[in-house]
Parts: C-alpha cells; structure tokens; sequence
C-alpha cells in the first residue's frame, strides 16, 4: 500500500460578471477554468518531491479523446449497477 499526499492550495478569487439577465459569459468560465488550472499545476510542482515524484510532469488534458489519442487505449468507466 502507498500513502497519500493531499495539498491544499491559497483560495482562488474568480471574478464573474454573471447576472440574472444573461447568465456567465463564455470569457469568465475559460478565464476561471485557466486560474483553477494554472493553481493546480502550481501546486504540483511545488509539491511533487516531497510527495515522492521528483520527476514527474504533470499531464492535464481537456478531454476525454485527448486522453484516448494520447494513450490509445479507451478511459475505464465503471459501469452503474
């Protein structure tokens, strides 16, 4: 069995221009998704020795095909019993 290092980063001030009247714009959700994933990248790196992968680098894929292209094998999916 391996251990797990869970790291918990600064919060992250996403400014919305949301309203009532006509919803989240397309630009404040790619803005948010790049914060949130810029963070997370930020926080492997500064994380990735002490959690015992020195020399890893982090992969993010956007979707599902990506993956498949990038493995060529198709995702796990648990089925629903």
């Amino acid at each position: 069995p391996q251990g797990v290092t869970v790291v918990i980063g600064q919060p992250i001030n996403f400014k919305c221009r949301a309203s009532h009247t006509r919803g989240v714009l397309q630009e404040d959700v790619d803005a948010c998704h790049a914060l949130y994933f810029k963070a997370l990248a930020d926080m492997f790196e500064k994380h990735k020795a002490r959690a015992g992968y020195p020399n890893h680098e982090l992969v993010m894929l956007d979707s599902m095909n990506e993956f498949v292209q990038l493995t060529n094998r198709p995702p796990h999916v648990r089925k629903e019993d």
